[in-house]
């Protein structure tokens, strides 16, 4: 389960040379469930992809380093839909991280207890 601390005062930091601090938002909790935020570096990492490479249903190769390894934390570019979150929702390596791990389990449970339900049917008749 995703790492959300939503009660928690994130850390303010600035990037480049602006002035300007930026931190993570709680919203994108609920915008991005699978984001899991790592609270010793102010990281997040894409919960589905690690839990994907972590059960050998993806190859580290494929999959986003910052979002499976070392993790991302570009707030100013969080939300911008070519470099943050949204580009990484988009990569095959996320997409095909959550047909294995979400989409596959819960079809296949589906499957066996659609099985067991009838056998057990079977038996009563």
């Amino acid at each position: 389960r995703p790492q959300s601390t939503k009660n928690f005062k994130f850390p303010q930091r600035t990037f480049g040379n602006s002035t300007k601090k930026r931190s993570f938002q709680p919203v994108w909790f609920e915008q991005r469930p699978w984001l899991h935020y790592v609270e010793k570096t102010d990281m997040v990492l894409c919960f589905t992809c690690v839990k994907a490479i972590q059960n050998k249903m993806l190859s580290s190769t494929k999959a986003d380093p910052q979002f499976t390894r070392i993790g991302y934390s570009n707030w100013k570019n969080a939300m911008d839909k070519k470099k943050g979150f949204q580009k990484h929702a988009l990569s095959e390596s996320h997409k095909e991280a959550v047909a294995r791990v979400i989409t596959a389990p819960a079809t296949t449970t589906g499957m066996s207890e659609s099985c067991c339900l009838r056998s057990t049917q079977r038996k009563r008749q």
